[in-house]
């Protein structure tokens, strides 16, 4: 305390280099906190920079540019696409109620002529689904859609009558908007479901299965199919023994009967669910 008193002049230097000391120390310690800041901001920048520079296209007016001439490109593509699918559909034409009724018992009675010539036999209340309509006059709206169904669906059934099967047992359609007095959703892509099941050799399914998916009228979608062999089990062993005995027996002068197929000459029991699928080139951007 007496050095104080006596050299007070040195103390009062040391006192404020002692204070000015500290606040330097607090200055340094919040500019390097505020260096921490700063530099992570950088950091944070110069990667995005890198990230924004190594995209590809770079996103700068010349790579725009090309973005949006493929643009162009795919949208024509799209709509030559569309303009082609769109002629593989049944026009919506004009059609009265009773213009309907009409063309459906036509069509009913034309296919049930062509499936007698055929051995093809036919449901009992065949109808190509619309059996409701043999007697009931659809509404004004419904009737223009519900020929298209039918002639959709006719396309499938005639099929069916030229692979010869042998026949079919139920046709299910499921019923359009336009028949409970609905406005259907407007859509590039319209699904009409329908199911029918019926009995065939495996070489006439696959030809009737061939001959609806290359269709050139209509655009059809087989969503499922179900099929069954009739014959549950498979021949004996007795069956399958005497038969390959038989075969060995025969010489090219033998006078026996043809054997016949152990398998692959089984009758299938088949369920298969069409979509009809319409295109509509209004909503094509």
């Amino acid at each position: 305390m007496n050095w104080i008193r006596n050299n007070t002049f040195l103390a009062g230097f040391l006192g404020v280099m002692i204070a000015g000391v500290a606040a330097l120390g607090v200055l340094l310690f919040l500019a390097i906190s505020h260096y921490g800041e700063v530099d992570e901001a950088y950091t944070a920048q110069a990667a995005e920079l890198h990230r924004l520079r190594s995209l590809t296209p770079f996103p700068d007016e010349a790579n725009l540019a090309k973005f949006q001439a493929q643009g162009a490109v795919l949208n024509d593509s799209i709509s030559e696409l569309l303009g082609k699918l769109i002629n593989v559909q049944f026009p919506l034409e004009p059609t009265t109620p009773q213009q309907f009724q009409d063309k459906l018992r036509a069509s009913i009675n034309a296919l049930t002529a062509k499936a007698n010539e055929s051995g093809v036999k036919l449901p009992a209340d065949f109808a190509l689904g619309f059996n409701r309509y043999q007697t009931d006059i659809p509404g004004n709206e419904a009737a223009a859609p519900l020929a298209r169904q039918l002639a959709a669906i006719e396309l499938v059934i005639n099929a069916l009558i030229v692979s010869k099967v042998d026949a079919v047992t139920a046709i299910d359609r499921t019923p359009i908007a336009e028949e409970s007095g609905k406005k259907p959703a407007k859509t590039l892509v319209a699904k009409s479901p329908f199911t029918i099941s019926f009995s065939a050799e495996q070489g006439r399914l696959r030809k009737l299965l061939n001959d609806v998916v290359t269709a050139k009228k209509q655009f059809y979608v087989i969503r499922t199919i179900r099929i069954k062999n009739q014959a549950e089990k498979a021949p004996s062993k007795t069956v399958a023994g005497a038969a390959g005995a038989e075969t060995a027996a025969v010489t090219p002068d033998s006078k026996q009967k043809s054997l016949g197929y152990i398998f692959g000459a089984e009758k299938l029991d088949v369920v298969a669910n069409f979509e009809i699928i319409n295109f509509d080139n209004t909503q094509k951007k």
